[in-house]
């Protein structure tokens, strides 16, 4: 019996681990939001926003000053955005922000969901880190 109930506890377990690790694709390619909250190896600006909105095979969001646009392509946790386009407003305070990040959105490989967490890396190196934006009302 101890051995069948533990057969049953790792059988669930195995399950519930696996419905964690579900592709990436399924969990932010219809419609999500999302607001960078951890950036390493880069300044994050005092004031300004960057954010990323995913839906289906294209991507938008302010990148601290601008509103940008581009493409994005899933597979599994692998992904890769290009053809990025933005509005040309002069914001001298954020123009390297944003440039870089730019820069780092190209430059993602793959992506995980952590504790609700976007993560995006760049082979094994975490490069931003998302939280979901709250929904406006």
């Amino acid at each position: 019996m101890k051995n069948i109930m533990l057969v049953m506890l790792s059988i669930i377990m195995a399950v519930g681990l696996n419905s964690c690790s579900r592709d990436l694709s399924s969990h932010v390619k219809s419609k999500s939001e999302w607001v960078l909250v951890e950036w390493p190896n880069r300044e994050m600006p005092d004031k300004g926003q960057a954010t990323l909105h995913i839906e289906d095979q294209k991507i938008s969001g302010k990148s601290f000053c601008n509103v940008f646009f581009g493409q994005a392509v899933f597979n599994g946790n692998a992904l890769k955005f290009s053809g990025f386009g933005s509005t040309m407003m002069f914001c001298e305070a954020f123009d390297k922000a944003e440039k870089a990040y730019i820069a780092d959105l190209e430059a993602v490989n793959s992506g995980s969901l952590q504790a609700g967490k976007l993560v995006l890396r760049k082979n094994d190196q975490i490069v931003m880190v998302f939280k979901r934006k709250p929904s406006e009302k």
